[in-house]
């Protein structure tokens, strides 16, 4: 993890209660942190913020048998899966990314991800020809929306989805929505994906990511959620060789970019953005991200003619 929220101190009064908690969810751990005038509160309070992020996670994993996703990757080839509003609206969102990105957000990519997990386990690489019928799955035009009954069907057999890209900043988005009238401050980190609530947190600091001792870059914490996305979080390594797992599905490559941070007032959107900004055109990107409410953004590369070494080029950009 590459953020570390500060909490300002002139905040923290004696009368005020802290309290802290931390479980695992969604594939990660989640930290959630509530200051209020009674602990009694603040533990009601982390009470429901785990409850919203284990309904998320419910919803949203490939990896839960009774979910949404999981519904839809094991029955939409057959017939169009119905699905609730909520869950109907976020697919949605993905595909007019999927289209405005110009594929760099992606989730049809479920196949492809097993298979890179699949070969890490046995320790080789994947052979060329199940790469790229893999790579022919991740089409999301091939994944077919009816508004009229929140329906989602696959034209092709074998396509997947995956909400890894968007999925913890929509969860954080839940427990936005539902703690926005209680008055306490509140933090909480999902893996990277931080979401703060009535100035819990003063500004954002982003470490090196080849060594977190070191703070490179902050931001001010004006928007509610933040997000960073490495290529060295999730890292499969086969026969010495470690792979990123951020891929650019055009041209079958990973990308040289260390680590992307985008704040936004929309936690699914920071997640999003920090994702497409790995892969996209960076001008392009960077425009299409401020039309979604992106605020700011942080993009880190390492220097290429010292690729084995700890520098880096940090570029910050106010949108």
């Amino acid at each position: 993890m590459y953020l570390t929220p500060s909490t300002p101190t002139d905040k923290v009064r004696s009368s005020v209660q802290i309290r802290k908690r931390m479980k695992p969810v969604m594939g990660t751990f989640a930290y959630a942190q509530v200051l209020s005038s009674s602990g009694k509160k603040s533990e009601k309070i982390l009470d429901t913020i785990f409850s919203v992020l284990e309904k998320a996670e419910n919803t949203l994993s490939r990896f839960r048998s009774e979910s949404a996703v999981s519904i839809v990757n094991q029955s939409a080839f057959s017939s169009p899966v119905r699905l609730d509003a909520c869950s109907y609206r976020l697919l949605k969102l993905c595909r007019q990314l999927n289209i405005q990105t110009g594929g760099s957000f992606n989730i049809a990519v479920a196949p492809l991800m097993d298979l890179w997990r699949e070969s890490a386990a046995e320790n080789k690489f994947p052979p060329l020809q199940s790469v790229q019928k893999n790579l022919d799955l991740a089409d999301m035009d091939q994944i077919q929306f009816d508004d009229r009954d929140h329906s989602v069907r696959f034209l092709r057999e074998g396509i997947g989805i995956d909400l890894g890209a968007i999925g913890k900043g929509y969860a954080l988005d839940m427990v936005r929505d539902c703690l926005r009238d209680q008055k306490a401050s509140a933090m909480v980190n999902l893996g990277g994906n931080i979401f703060h609530l009535n100035g819990a947190i003063d500004c954002f600091s982003i470490r090196h990511p080849l060594d977190e001792r070191r703070v490179v870059e902050s931001i001010p914490a004006e928007t509610c959620s933040v997000s960073t996305s490495s290529n060295r979080e999730l890292t499969y390594c086969i026969q010495g060789k470690k792979i990123g797992h951020l891929q650019d599905l055009k041209r079958n490559a990973h990308p040289d970019i260390l680590s992307v941070t985008v704040s936004a007032d929309s936690a699914a959107m920071a997640d999003a953005f920090s994702t497409c900004l790995f892969l996209m055109d960076k001008e392009t990107g960077l425009a299409l991200a401020k039309e979604y409410g992106v605020r700011y953004a942080v993009i880190i590369y390492r220097q290429p003619r010292f690729w084995n070494s700890k520098l880096i080029r940090v570029e910050r950009y106010q949108l």
